[in-house]
């Protein structure tokens, strides 16, 4: 686990020589140079329930591009910027020959946005999302104003993350119903909190990366 929280940490201290390049907004600009762009998305147990890095990001999404003091983006607002389903899993119930063509197209829009909302709330719970489906929701998201590499890098690792730290749960929580003596010595809280120690790893780096003399 070591091995790549180090790896994530130098990873993204290469992109700091790249930030007026990245096109970053205040908040995202805030996330790379003071919490490695992923120090904010780590696991957490509350009230029992495991809070995975997917779930945290997209959490953050509703707000990452907001002026300070805007409210988050409402999660029917966000589905908005999924990409559009194709016409054929768009479920729309046959219309009657005497609706109208704007009575017709609405359905069509609504079923459409029914199905982005539907997209939206899957990736939300971890699916994992086609390269080119969270790059087109990535640049709507952002707008010409914003590049939407660095919130492309950070949905990849926090979707590897969330699959991992899931695993290496569901692997705990078999080991513990074996050998139930085993919740003595560790729990999933203490797991979690392992995959929880990347902020000091970039804590490290920026450090390293702020003492280099400049070329």
């Amino acid at each position: 686990m070591d091995f790549y929280h180090q790896l994530l940490a130098n990873f993204i201290a290469d992109m700091l020589p790249l930030r007026k390049s990245l096109r970053l907004s205040v908040s995202l600009d805030d996330a790379l140079v003071n919490h490695g762009a992923m120090g904010r998305m780590l696991p957490l147990i509350k009230q029992g329930k495991l809070i995975t890095p997917t779930e945290r990001l997209y959490a953050y999404w509703r707000r990452a591009f907001l002026d300070i003091g805007e409210k988050p983006v409402t999660n029917s607002g966000m589905a908005l910027h999924m990409p559009l389903p194709a016409l054929p899993k768009t479920r729309v119930k046959q219309c009657p020959s005497n609706d109208s063509s704007a009575d017709t197209l609405q359905k069509i829009t609504d079923a459409a946005n029914d199905s982005r909302l539907s997209l939206w709330k899957q990736w939300r719970r971890g699916a994992i999302p086609e390269s080119e489906h969270l790059t087109k929701f990535l640049e709507s998201l952002s707008s010409e104003a914003y590049d939407a590499f660095l919130p492309f890098v950070m949905t990849r690792v926090a979707t590897a993350w969330t699959k991992w730290i899931e695993y290496e749960c569901a692997q705990l929580q078999g080991l513990m119903q074996r050998a139930p003596s085993l919740a003595e010595l560790i729990d999933m809280e203490w797991l979690v909190n392992k995959f929880s120690e990347y902020p000091k790893y970039w804590e490290h780096m920026a450090q390293v990366t702020t003492d280099q003399p400049e070329p």
